[in-house]
């Protein structure tokens, strides 16, 4: 897909009413290049102006500290840039994404060449005794099987079905930073061939539950958008009293522990221990697999540089 074809997919997804499914079938016939001639450059100019003020709307916070729900805040380092709930919901309908209305906030480089959303899973103290019986390969199974029932739920709203193909970065828990990160490669279902996104998860412990972040980019920039996220991170930190280290006896504990949280094991256990409904929780992908040419296309709509 050109990226011709990709900035009007760009600019009618941020044009067209919320209430439209963003992709039907019908939507993708419309946007066929062999179908419509190419925007003209006045209506191409006016396109892009409104695609600036629609994303600016969603206000941003852009240096200082910004708050991530009522628990935590973060330091933003320069080129970042984060949202809150309102435009966290809206910037992932944008772009074909189910909004959960979970999502605390959204941080991204300024040129939106990746993002990461926020969410809080206030379910108690999870121990860390589990940290050395990750199985990464129970855990895939698992996840897949998740997926085939979001997609379900992706695809009564006219969204594509996405496919989980394997494995960016293996489960593994960060002793130092009390999380545990993964990444997994994902491609629209019958499309693989144009590309994956990949969605890493980091899920940052506190005393009270745990703080899901993830960040969607393209795979070819996993190294330098996951470098950029860690180090926001680093400036990430829970309030007084809600760290991880302050867990006081008669706190509420978690039912379930690392392995479970990661989502290994069956199905039935997890909807025994009531973690089946988190565990819908659908992944994100911007354009659906055509995340490559995003920060291309986003260079010329916001016009700014890279973050």
């Amino acid at each position: 897909m050109s990226v011709s074809v990709l900035l009007r997919l760009a600019l009618v997804t941020l044009v067209m009413s919320s209430a439209s499914p963003l992709y039907s079938q019908e939507a993708d016939e419309s946007l066929d290049s062999t179908k419509e001639a190419a925007p003209s450059a006045e209506a191409r100019e006016d396109a892009e102006a409104k695609a600036r003020a629609k994303v600016e709307a969603f206000g941003w916070t852009r240096s200082g500290k910004a708050k991530i729900g009522s628990n935590a805040e973060i330091d933003l380092p320069e080129g970042l840039q984060l949202t809150g709930a309102d435009g966290a919901k809206k910037l992932l309908q944008m772009f074909g994404n189910l909004a959960s209305g979970q999502d605390l906030a959204i941080l991204s480089s300024n040129d939106l060449s990746w993002w990461a959303t926020f969410q809080f899973e206030a379910d108690g103290y999870v121990k860390d005794d589990e940290k050395d019986k990750i199985d990464a390969d129970a855990i895939l199974a698992t996840k897949r099987e998740e997926q085939d029932q979001g997609n379900r739920q992706r695809t009564a709203k006219g969204l594509n079905a996405l496919t989980l193909t394997g494995w960016a970065v293996p489960p593994f828990y960060n002793e130092a930073t009390k999380s545990l990160e993964y990444g997994l490669r994902v491609a629209a279902k019958g499309r693989e061939q144009e590309g994956e996104s990949v969605n890493y998860n980091t899920k940052i412990l506190g005393r009270r539950g745990w703080m899901d972040v993830q960040l969607v980019c393209d795979p070819d920039q996993l190294e330098p958008s996951l470098a950029a996220l860690r180090g926001a991170l680093n400036g990430f930190h829970y309030l007084s009293g809600e760290t991880y280290a302050e867990y006081r006896k008669g706190d509420k504990v978690s039912e379930y522990g690392i392995a479970a949280l990661l989502g290994a094991g069956t199905l039935a256990v997890a909807a025994k221990t009531g973690l089946l409904a988190k565990f819908w929780k659908v992944i994100v992908v911007a354009f659906l697999a055509v995340a490559g040419v995003i920060k291309k296309v986003w260079s010329k709509i916001t016009g700014r540089g890279n973050g």
